[in-house]
């Protein structure tokens, strides 16, 4: 998916643009007291901009799931194409508007003392709106953003000198104005370019680190794992072999009891039998401690299979899932021990919120591809909430989630509105190696 940021930077500056023809066409209106001239020459770079804010509009959410990363990229070049182009459309429409409406007005003949060329002049300032898309496709596509925005650019800012009224410019001035134009924007989209690459070189290092923190913390799991271990076995020592230990000295008095006191040797049975239950219930809690994961045993797949259908069957929910039909293919997943075990606690996780607070009737769970990259969804159509809004307090659920996501470099969506259920989208979208 494109950036957000240069999504909601496109939508301010078209925004600013429309504010600015605005303003234009009022103090137009305050210098000569009538609407009409202004807005003639101007109304074009305001449709522009409104055009720009529909191009870039979020319509590619009535796209699927899986094509709506193409087509909110098919949308911002098409909006990007459009900032660059519209200017000098905008320009060309006012340079056609005959000077002799606005010469008819002493007020403005007093007060702003234009000549015919600087009047064109300041229409072709409007051109230096193009650096905006120029620089928002470098810092979304980098370098190709430089490598076919600066061609388009330079190439409609040539090209409609063509149709231009003849006698519109100085034609050296607008040769100079464009060498300038061009190269502030070359400057400003190579200056944005280091930016963006230092920064992504930056964003590698800091995912490097959080993964070697991340095998560190499972070291120090593993080591704690080992320490529970050894604590196990002393308390199996201590307490499931003393009761066994016990148990035959009790039954050894019952054999010899039972040739002289069968009362006595009742007892002795009854408490042998007592101890026997209390070591029986020890042994069962140790052995449940020490019990491998169903991760451990299963693999990935097969632990999120089984999880989902014993809430299934708990909860008599509609289970959807693909997962069983992937598990041959769970190799082209390559995944780490850690990135296994986050994937396994975040999934479970989001099955265990739609057990306990959805309300739903239908749950889903799917292994897809999204871009070449592994994606897991959890879908529910339950009462659903509102995932922009803050959690309650007390509740670090989905924090936990989110945590976990960022952890193995993986992207996190949760969308959720009041009744409409919940989607949970894990993008496995791993930095590459550097």
């Amino acid at each position: 998916m494109p950036n957000p940021q240069i999504i909601l930077t496109y939508r301010l500056a078209a925004l600013f643009k429309l504010l600015g023809v605005t303003t234009a066409i009022v103090a137009g209106y305050f210098t000569i007291w009538e609407w009409g001239p202004s807005f003639y020459r101007w109304w074009s770079a305001g449709f522009g901009a409104l055009i720009l804010l529909l191009v870039i509009a979020p319509w590619w959410r009535l796209f699927s799931e899986e094509n709506q990363p193409t087509a909110a990229h098919a949308g911002l070049i098409l909006g990007l194409l459009t900032g660059m182009l519209t200017p000098h459309l905008e320009l060309l429409h006012a340079l056609y508007q005959p000077y002799q409406d606005l010469y008819a007005y002493p007020q403005f003949v007093e007060i702003l003392k234009f000549t015919p060329d600087q009047v064109n002049n300041i229409h072709g300032f409007g051109q230096m709106f193009i650096i905006i898309p120029v620089i928002l496709a470098t810092w979304q596509y980098r370098l190709k953003g430089i490598l076919w925005s600066m061609p388009v650019s330079g190439l409609a800012y040539v090209l409609i000198t063509l149709i231009m009224p003849t006698d519109a410019f100085n034609w050296y001035f607008y040769a100079i104005k464009g060498f300038v134009l061009l190269g502030i924007a070359l400057i400003s989209a190579l200056i944005t370019w280091m930016l963006v690459e230092a920064t992504r070189r930056e964003q590698k290092k800091l995912a490097r680190a959080n993964r070697k923190l991340a095998e560190q913390a499972l070291v120090m799991e593993d080591l704690a794992a080992s320490r529970e271990r050894n604590r196990l076995a002393r308390e199996l020592h201590d307490t499931m072999a003393h009761s066994i230990s016990g148990a035959t000295v009790q039954l050894q008095a019952v054999q010899t009891l039972l040739q002289v006191d069968t009362a006595a040797a009742a007892t002795e049975l009854t408490q042998a039998r007592l101890v026997l239950k209390d070591g029986l219930a020890e042994s069962r809690r140790a052995i449940a401690t020490l019990r491998a994961t169903p991760l451990e045993e299963l693999g990935l797949l097969a632990a999120l299979t089984k999880e989902a259908t014993k809430i299934a069957s708990r909860t008599g929910i509609q289970l959807i899932s693909n997962l069983e039909s992937n598990l041959q293919d769970k190799a082209q997943l390559d995944l780490t021990e850690i990135e296994e075990q986050a994937i396994y606690r975040i999934l479970s996780a989001a099955m265990g919120n739609i057990e306990r607070h959805s309300e739903a009737t239908q749950m889903q769970i799917k292994l897809t591809q999204l871009n070449g990259k592994p994606t897991f969804i959890v879908q529910d159509n339950g009462k659903g909430f509102l995932s922009a809004a803050p959690p309650p307090a007390g509740r670090f659920g989905l924090m936990g989630m989110h945590e976990r996501a960022s952890l193995i470099g993986a992207r996190l969506d949760i969308n959720s509105q009041p009744g409409d259920g919940t989607t949970v989208i894990l993008f496995l979208d791993r930095p590459e190696p550097s």
